[in-house]
Parts: structure tokens; sequence; C-alpha cells
């Protein structure tokens, strides 16, 4: 079951995070982006996303449009 926000329990699971930036879109519209990583905390104000480069990314709740748990992506083949 999804919570309606990342919390305890999701630390540590991938998700993607979509929000809002701050910024305006050429359309006019709220500029919106995606954050796909793993997540390293999260209380009932934040969410904190570690990107597989290891950037942390910090999504304030008020920001965030959607989330949703993905999966991990697939092992590579070696050699």
């Amino acid at each position: 079951m999804v919570s309606l926000w990342p919390d305890s329990r999701t630390i540590g699971r991938r998700v993607v995070v979509r929000y809002l930036t701050g910024r305006t879109a050429p359309s006019g519209r709220p500029e919106l982006t995606d954050v796909i990583g793993h997540v390293r905390a999260a209380d009932a104000d934040m969410v904190q996303i570690e990107r597989r480069d290891g950037t942390l990314v910090t999504v304030r709740r008020a920001d965030a449009v959607t989330w949703k748990p993905v999966p991990d992506p697939p092992q590579r083949k070696t050699g």
C-alpha cells in the first residue's frame, strides 16, 4: 500500500516524485520536474531522495504533486 506521503516505511525504497520547481514553464503554467532515486529521509514536511549519481534532492511536501514507488533498474549484463 502506498501512503499519501513517503514516510519511515519508504526509507531505502526507490521512488519518483514530481514537484513544482518554483519557476514558470514556457506555457505560462508552473514548471514541474521529476526526481527518481532512493528515499534517504522523510518526515511530514519533506522527503530527501538520493539520485543515482549520489546527489541528494530535498522536496518539500508543499511542492510535491505526486509520487510513487518504482522498481530498481535492471542489472546490466557484463561480458
